[in-house]
């Protein structure tokens, strides 16, 4: 069983900071430490459209433009980060990557101004989704690989509210998404080839994820969404070859867990799925602890505790 984390953290943007929380999770033992997201993880993959004139920036949301002038190739700083983080020495560790999925991306481009978003999103465009955006972020999940990432996840948290539990809105079907899916992976040799969602994972999200061939690793909540112990089977993993990730601390609590609660919910855990909870970590990203301590200092050690207890308790079990 490994330790990871999904991603963001609370500290301001620049590229020290970046190498700063990577070694910091590092050092913590954290198994598969991601290149920390310290830029909204939509902005990062939004910015290459902008700068092509594919989206434009309105206020805080993102309008369609010229959307047949999706760039075909494009790096980000990040890409930049994890050459660095691969390149360096720590203690053998692997090193994750995490790139914003087609669904949630198109999920955050309007059609109009004003539009409602998700209704008004180009989700309703469907080719355009699982062709042209699908293309696009499939370039990022392979350069990610190429530079050396040990595990890349694609994160897709719309689909718990895209996918419901008999249907699924702007008409996609289960094929159509998975397709999708597994077209992001499509000669990606990395170990762990993953996608997570956020929030409670409906009956036919799990059978969506459970049939996507080129994935090996599911990553979910479950220290706020207990409900999830539920969404797969011991067999089911096993029979599908899938390994699940599962979170063990809040990422919207900024109280720090105790120990001994996080070894229970690992004990949970392990009661129903054995060896295929490949990992543990916290439910998402803790860039949502921005703006609610004191300073960005405090609200950074807060995760950093948080990750060091994850870690701990992980131990424990791996003793």
């Amino acid at each position: 069983m490994f330790t990871t984390h999904v991603g963001s953290m609370p500290l301001d943007y620049s590229q020290e900071n970046v190498r700063r929380a990577f070694s910091d999770m590092a050092s913590i033992g954290l198994d598969y430490p991601p290149i920390p997201q310290l830029r909204s993880f939509i902005d990062m993959y939004m910015e290459p459209l902008r700068k092509h004139g594919a989206v434009r920036k309105a206020g805080m949301r993102y309008l369609a433009g010229e959307l047949e002038s999706i760039p075909e190739e494009e790096g980000i700083p990040e890409l930049e980060d994890l050459s660095w983080a691969v390149g360096e020495t720590f203690k053998g560790l692997g090193v994750r990557f995490c790139v914003t999925g087609p669904f949630t991306l198109a999920s955050n481009i309007l059609l109009k101004p004003g539009g409602s978003p998700l209704i008004d999103s180009t989700l309703k465009l469907k080719e355009f989704v699982l062709e042209t955006l699908t293309d696009y972020v499939a370039t990022f999940v392979r350069r990610a690989s190429e530079i050396g990432a040990d595990m890349v996840v694609v994160d897709e948290p719309i689909l718990t509210l895209m996918v419901g539990r008999d249907r699924t809105l702007f008409g996609y079907t289960v094929e159509d998404v998975s397709t999708a899916l597994d077209r992001l992976f499509e000669g990606v040799g990395c170990r762990f080839r993953g996608v997570h969602a956020c929030y409670r994972v409906p009956p036919m999200l799990s059978k969506i994820l459970l049939t996507c061939e080129r994935l090996n690793y599911l990553d979910h909540e479950f220290a706020d969404s207990p409900a999830n112990i539920d969404a797969y089977t011991r067999e089911e993993l096993e029979a599908h070859e899938k390994l699940l990730g599962m979170g063990v601390v809040s990422s919207k609590s900024i109280r720090v867990e105790n120990r001994v609660v996080v070894e229970s919910r690992i004990r949970l855990l392990l009661d129903k799925f054995g060896k295929q909870l490949a990992f543990v970590k916290p439910d998402c990203g803790f860039g949502g602890f921005r703006g609610v301590l004191s300073s960005r200092e405090e609200e950074y050690s807060v995760a950093l505790r948080k990750l060091k207890v994850v870690v701990e308790a992980a131990n424990f079990y791996s003793s």
